[in-house]
């Protein structure tokens, strides 16, 4: 391939200097005896600029060496990235429907990315181990969201910490501790913002925006909801806009708000979503959704 050519090359011009400067550097001569008739002595200053020459040849040629060594690596990491990406995506969209199979493709995106020494790519396939754990049992997922924050957190991992606090914050309302998760999603966010990563803090908005309604925060509810929908909407990601969108229409269908016309424009809106792609399950929650708005409602 074209790299290893170009190490040969260099490798070739190196061996040429040092064979036209090998005896020349070599040879001493002797106090008071004038040079043999014919001798070409090379100057001094001929020689440091060979010598000039060849340490920097040789500095390119370690360089070249290191990164012809490093595409098989970097060609490994890209397709245990693809791998990982694809098992991770089918996991998320059976996350509801069946979880347990949603959790066997998230444990082998693990292993995917392990076995490719991609540590980054294993934080985040362990991550959604975790998400889909805390749907299952969110007890067993509590270890493991508290031993990815202190991984991704030995690394500088801020996106990872963010992740695996907005796993915690999930299981801990799943255990019916709410205000202690609360916290959690506070510094979720907190972790995503440092993080600059909009994925993160799209998901980490959406959890403490449902988080703050549940809490009563009704207007702060929305605030971070609509954060979360626009930041899915930027990166094209439908999954995070309609639940961000269900989220925002059960706040307006809370009695203690009762926006329930914007609650059911939402709703018909998600319905048509999930009609045009086929998801029974969450066509039947949306007019289950609808309807009992309309009963709020008085009609």
């Amino acid at each position: 391939c074209a790299p290893v050519r170009v190490c040969l090359a260099m490798a070739a011009r190196l061996d040429h200097i040092f064979r036209r400067g090998a005896e020349p550097m070599t040879r001493q001569q002797a106090p008071g005896r004038s040079p043999r008739p014919g001798a070409a002595v090379r100057p001094a200053s001929h020689r440091r600029e060979a010598a000039g020459r060849v340490r920097r040849i040789a500095l390119c040629l370690v360089a070249c060496l290191g990164a012809v060594l490093a595409v098989p690596a970097q060609a490994q990491h890209a397709r245990a990235n693809s791998e990982v990406q694809t098992l991770l995506s089918r996991a998320e969209s059976l996350q509801l429907r069946n979880p347990q199979q949603a959790l066997s493709l998230a444990q082998r995106a693990v292993t995917v990315a392990d076995r490719a020494g991609a540590h980054a790519l294993v934080r985040r396939a362990q991550s959604a181990v975790c998400e889909i754990t805390a749907d299952i049992d969110p007890q067993a997922a509590l270890p493991l969201a508290e031993d990815g924050e202190q991984a991704s957190r030995a690394v500088g991992d801020m996106r990872g910490v963010a992740r695996f606090l907005g796993c915690r914050g999930y299981a801990l309302e799943r255990l019916g501790k709410s205000h202690e998760a609360a916290l959690v999603h506070e510094n979720a966010v907190a972790a995503a913002e440092r993080a600059s990563d909009k994925a993160a803090l799209a998901d980490a908005l959406a959890m403490r925006g449902e988080s703050r309604h549940y809490h009563g925060r009704y207007d702060e509810a929305i605030a971070d909801l609509n954060r979360a929908y626009a930041l899915n909407r930027d990166l094209g990601r439908e999954d995070g806009q309609q639940y961000a969108l269900n989220a925002i229409a059960n706040v307006y269908s809370d009695s203690n708000v009762a926006e329930f016309d914007k609650a059911i424009g939402y709703y018909r809106q998600l319905l048509k979503q999930n009609e045009t792609a086929g998801h029974r399950s969450e066509v039947a929650t949306m007019l289950f959704n609808i309807a009992s708005a309309n009963v709020q409602k008085g009609r």
